[in-house]
């Protein structure tokens, strides 16, 4: 480790999200704290609250990180042009699979509780919005463009695939394997569109 003085504003800014994400990954986000980044980087807090707003400033510039990583991972899983059903299923599974590999890191994006008297901050909307509008794009196609319908719909699923990997990773299903909650994941999703296609079908009269 360098001189303190060697470190620009910037530079302790990143190096703090890097040491927060490192202790998540090892410790959990329980064993967080802005004392433990500190020393960490061998700065005071003083230090980092000259750099960052507070301590839920700083929590939620490492959770934006894992939220990069997840939109990131579930872009590379979806093939050129894949869209519909096949995509949203791919992406419910990709979802899955980042889970079970970074579950600290993922669970530390809903195990920080937001202070309900302060509005989340505008940036960090639409870090999550971003991650969002993957499948919500993927089930647009389904519902002839209408953009709306699909969002409503992509509300519903996901909370559905967050269901289960909360469940399965913390250990309340039978077991958490890999291809119990692909299984999971896959059942539900296909089995919603389905439905949705008979009501469809059912409110244009068709049989």
């Amino acid at each position: 480790m360098g001189r303190r003085n060697e470190h620009p504003r910037e530079e302790i800014r990143e190096m703090a999200i890097e040491a927060g994400k490192k202790i998540i990954v090892e410790e959990g986000f329980s064993n967080l704290g802005a004392r433990k980044i500190a020393r960490a980087i061998g700065y005071t807090v003083g230090t980092l609250y000259n750099v960052f707003d507070n301590y839920l400033d700083i929590v939620l510039n490492i959770n934006a990180g894992t939220l990069d990583d997840i939109k990131n991972h579930l872009e590379r899983s979806l093939a050129p042009g894949e869209e519909g059903v096949k995509a949203i299923t791919t992406i419910g599974l990709s979802y899955v699979d980042y889970a079970r590999e970074n579950t600290n890191l993922w669970s530390a994006l809903f195990d920080f509780h937001h202070p309900e008297d302060k509005e989340m901050p505008e940036w960090y909307v639409e870090k999550v919005n971003s991650v969002f509008s993957i499948p919500v794009k993927a089930l647009v196609p389904l519902f002839n463009g209408d953009a709306e319908r699909a969002m409503d719909e992509a509300r519903i699923i996901w909370g559905g695939v967050h269901g289960i990997c909360l469940l399965g990773l913390t250990h309340r299903l039978s077991h958490d394997s890999e291809e119990l909650l692909k299984t999971k994941t896959r059942s539900l999703i296909e089995n919603y569109i389905r439905g949705l296609e008979i009501d469809n079908q059912r409110n244009t009269g068709v049989t």
